[in-house]
């Protein structure tokens, strides 16, 4: 019964990755697409960038909903804890 369990899930496993990579190979081919008609770009130069456009979008997104690159209003986690507090103005009390 664990054989059949562990051939099932190996099996949906590498079907999953198969579809991950074909996914891949679509993104890539329609970057290439966009950047030769949209972008005035050359093929070979639109096939070779377009990996490499991808990865990098791939990337900032995966560190964007890791909170990786977590910010409030533009302001970072790290800035909002280091910022200097504002000062009062002279002749106001503060109570």
């Amino acid at each position: 019964m664990k054989l059949k369990s562990f051939v099932a899930t190996g099996t949906v496993g590498l079907l999953a990755i198969i579809g991950a990579a074909q996914v891949g190979r679509w993104a890539c081919s329609l970057m290439a697409v966009a950047l030769t008609y949209w972008g005035g770009w050359d093929i070979a130069e639109a096939a070779h960038a377009a990996p490499w456009i991808i990865v990098a979008s791939a990337s900032g997104l995966a560190m964007r909903f890791m909170g990786c690159m977590r910010t409030t209003n533009g302001i970072s986690a790290a800035a909002r804890k280091n910022r200097p507090q504002p000062c009062p103005e002279p002749g106001v009390s503060a109570g």
